[in-house]
């Protein structure tokens, strides 16, 4: 690694340190965008990383953010993977200076429209459809959970093509917000990860040119696919920032004297449970490690990390709120927010299911 690239990392994690301890509570209260913090770390070069494949580096810096403030997490790992890492995997070189130098700069926010109301990511399904016209492309459709939808100046849409033998083919294309027949919907209300927008969107008959079917080719298989498994790490990683965040919460709070009685921490029974949580989050992250380090591509390995962090993030953070009680219940603490966060881990990036299924596939071979 360069001595630049050091510096960015050490510049970010200085920015975590520093900046954003105690600022989530605004945020979850009124699920307001968090731009500032958004654009800042973009500054920072957060997204280089990804564009120069330091994934190690990011992974850890989007566990490190998702400790503090989970919902930023996602917004910038939406947009480095599917924004950006999209780009620069498969974009041809008018594509990349159309979209990927402002991508990186934060001025082109970019949104993955692929999951429906109906069929969710089984693409075979979907109703969402591109039109070959002699001048370009006619979409029309819906996509149900767009993450950064409502803050985002271009949507990578996934539409199935009819080809000459009337099979249909898979294509990611470049869809700008502001084009004829995109409507953006105002974002959800959700239990949890507030701050981060995600909407449904509708294409009625929207024309785009040719040159926005992303590499000009219709593979939308295979760059779903390479997408999808970054995708899986990154929320991997949150899902370890996440488990970590509460942790500290735990450890805050059952060490701290008590009016009456003696601490939590200082009986047994806590000190068994909360060895049981340390180690299950230090044997996840090991794992994840191994995977970015040694198996990047290896689709199983993958899913089996997404699989077990998804659920670790879940069991220690509500382990925590048990542990911690009513402190725990109130919402002047953080305790329970992470409770919420946790809960879309198993369902972002594929289900738990779609992850086993993968898992199990080489045995199911005759």
């Amino acid at each position: 690694m360069t001595i630049e690239k050091q510096q960015i990392i050490s510049d970010i994690n200085q920015f975590i340190t520093e900046e954003l301890d105690d600022v989530v509570k605004p945020f979850d209260e009124s699920d307001a965008y968090p731009g500032e913090y958004v654009q800042k770390l973009i500054d920072l070069k957060l997204l280089d990383l990804v564009d120069n494949n330091e994934f190690e580096a990011f992974f850890k810096l989007i566990s490190r953010i998702s400790a503090k403030f989970p919902a930023l997490g996602s917004i910038l790992l939406t947009q480095a993977v599917y924004g950006v890492l999209s780009l620069k995997m498969f974009g041809t070189q008018e594509q990349q200076e159309r979209y990927l130098v402002e991508a990186l700069k934060g001025s082109n926010m970019i949104g993955y429209a692929f999951t429906e109301e109906t069929h969710g990511s089984r693409y075979w399904n979907f109703d969402t459809k591109a039109e070959e016209t002699p001048d370009g492309w006619v979409i029309t459709g819906r996509k149900a959970t767009v993450s950064n939808a409502s803050v985002s100046s271009t949507l990578i849409v996934g539409a199935l093509v009819e080809n000459t033998t009337g099979d249909d083919e898979l294509g990611l294309f470049l869809v700008e917000t502001d084009a004829k027949g995109v409507l953006v919907e105002e974002p959800f209300e959700k239990m949890g990860m507030h701050g981060l927008p995600v909407s449904q969107v509708r294409f009625d008959k929207v024309f785009i040119s040719r040159q926005q079917l992303l590499g000009e080719t219709l593979s939308g298989i295979s760059q779903h696919d390479a997408l999808i498994d970054k995708m899986r790490l990154a929320i991997s990683a949150q899902s370890v920032g996440i488990a970590r965040g509460s942790l500290e919460k735990a450890f805050k709070f059952t060490r701290s004297k008590r009016k009456f009685g003696g601490r939590l921490i200082d009986l047994e029974l806590t000190q068994y449970r909360l060895a049981e949580l340390i180690t299950l989050l230090e044997a996840t992250e090991s794992f994840l490690d191994d995977v970015v380090k040694n198996h990047l591509d290896d689709k199983r390995k993958i899913s089996m990390v997404k699989l077990m962090s998804a659920q670790m993030a879940v069991d220690i953070t509500e382990s925590v709120l048990q542990l911690t009680g009513g402190h725990g219940y109130m919402r002047n603490n953080e305790i329970e927010r992470y409770v919420r966060d946790a809960k879309l881990l198993p369902i972002y990036g594929g289900s738990q299911d779609t992850q086993k299924i993968t898992i199990i596939e080489p045995w199911l071979a005759n």
